[in-house]
């Protein structure tokens, strides 16, 4: 079952059954921007273990290690609406983490904080992750912004094993990178290292999420705090926060806004 929301002029749907997941957004008349995806789409271990990718938005754990990362999520989650704001949380899963996501209001944006608590009874180091996934059909923007002078290496652009510059679904920019959502075969780039944006244009509307916070510590994969994903069903914008190692009972959290607008 979905919980239907409004927060200000966003309609946005969370799911009860699994998660925590934000399975809707649209604004006004935009269309959903936000990928259902069929149950069967999953990630399977050896062991027998199914993460369902089912699509929306969610919290998930880096750096992608598959006992830790694809611990499934399909267990009941508390969706509570209070005024401006929406809290989803889950209670611990397979690897002794509770994950929540409150979404707020602020002004003509939402606010979205996640959070990752430690309800295991040894320390993990893990960093947060906030992946979006989008239906295939529009063009998804990873930045390459470029500090306003010096001589050393400001930015970083990453590639995945399965990557290939050459793929025709990329074009370059001066200072971002596009990237058709089209299937094919797997496609993954990233940028770094400080906090950035990312935006998906599709139907004559913009999504954009930020990061708001320049990461203190180490990050997965290679410095690569923004990040854009393709595959044959989906486009996954994803940004990335720091390893952070949590003691029993600690937290850490991690930031993002959005907004729709007309592209």
């Amino acid at each position: 079952m979905v919980e239907s929301l409004t927060l200000g002029p966003y309609r946005l749907a969370a799911a009860t059954e699994f998660g925590p997941r934000v399975t809707s957004l649209r604004r006004h008349d935009s269309p959903d921007f936000f990928v259902r995806l069929d149950p069967a789409v999953a990630l399977r271990q050896p062991d027998g273990q199914v993460y369902r990718l089912r699509g929306g938005h969610r919290l998930w754990v880096g750096p992608e290690i598959p006992e830790v990362t694809y611990s499934p999520d399909d267990h009941g989650c508390e969706v509570v609406a209070t005024g401006d704001s929406v809290r989803i949380s889950a209670p611990a899963d397979g690897a002794g983490l509770e994950k929540s996501i409150n979404l707020r209001l602020d002004e003509e944006r939402l606010a979205v904080d996640h959070r990752l608590t430690n309800a295991g009874h040894t320390s993990i180091e893990v960093a947060p992750w906030a992946i979006t996934q989008l239906p295939l059909g529009g063009i998804a923007t990873l930045p390459l912004e470029q500090s306003e002078s010096g001589l050393q290496a400001d930015r970083s652009l990453v590639l995945w094993p399965y990557s290939r510059p050459d793929d025709a679904r990329i074009k370059f920019g001066a200072d971002s990178v596009e990237i058709r959502g089209e299937a094919g075969s797997e496609l993954k780039l990233g940028s770094g290292p400080r906090a950035g944006w990312l935006q998906y244009q599709m139907e004559g509307w913009l999504f954009r999420k930020r990061a708001t916070r320049t990461p203190d510590g180490a990050i997965p994969d290679r410095g690569a705090t923004c990040q854009v994903y393709v595959k044959d069903a989906f486009v996954e914008l994803e940004t990335l926060g720091p390893l952070t190692l949590l003691e029993p009972g600690a937290y850490v959290e991690h930031h993002e806004v959005w907004e729709i607008l007309p592209a």
